[in-house]
C-alpha cells in the first residue's frame, strides 16, 4: 500500500494521526453519562411545564367564555367583573375540593389572576 519514500512516510504518519483521533473520539468519556442522568429531569419537567400550559389554555378559553356570555351559567348575571369572580371561584372550588384534596385537607389552589395596576 505504501512504498518508503518520504512522502509514504508522511502519509503514513497522516494516516497513523487520522487512526488515532478516531480511536480517541470513540472512548468512553465520564461526561457522556452525566448527560443522560440530566435527560431524564429535562423530560419530567418538559412534561410538567406542558400539563400547565395546557390547564392555563383551558382557564383562559374559561374565563373568556364567563366574560362573553356564552356559557348558561352566566346568562342571568350582567356584570362582567361578577361573571368572572363566579367563574374564578367554581374553578377554584372544583381544584381545591375535588382534584388537589386529601382525605383530611383541602387544597389551597388559587386560579392565578392579573391584577390591574393600583388594584389590591
Amino acid at each position: 500500500m505504501f512504498s518508503n519514500s518520504s512522502e509514504s512516510k508522511l502519509a503514513k504518519e497522516q494516516w497513523l494521526a487520522y487512526i488515532l483521533s478516531s480511536l480517541s473520539h470513540s472512548e468512553a468519556k465520564e461526561g457522556m453519562l452525566y448527560f443522560i442522568e440530566q435527560a431524564i429531569p429535562c423530560i419530567l419537567h418538559l412534561e410538567n411545564r406542558t400539563s400547565i400550559k395546557n390547564l392555563m389554555m383551558l382557564f383562559v378559553e374559561g374565563l373568556s367564555g364567563a366574560q362573553g356570555k356564552p356559557l348558561d351559567r352566566y346568562d342571568c348575571i350582567q356584570s362582567m367583573d361578577e361573571r368572572e369572580k363566579q367563574f374564578v371561584e367554581a374553578v377554584s372550588h372544583a381544584m381545591n375540593r375535588e382534584i388537589l384534596r386529601s382525605n383530611e385537607n383541602v387544597g389551597q389552589w388559587k386560579l392565578p389572576m392579573e391584577k390591574v395596576k393600583g388594584e389590591q
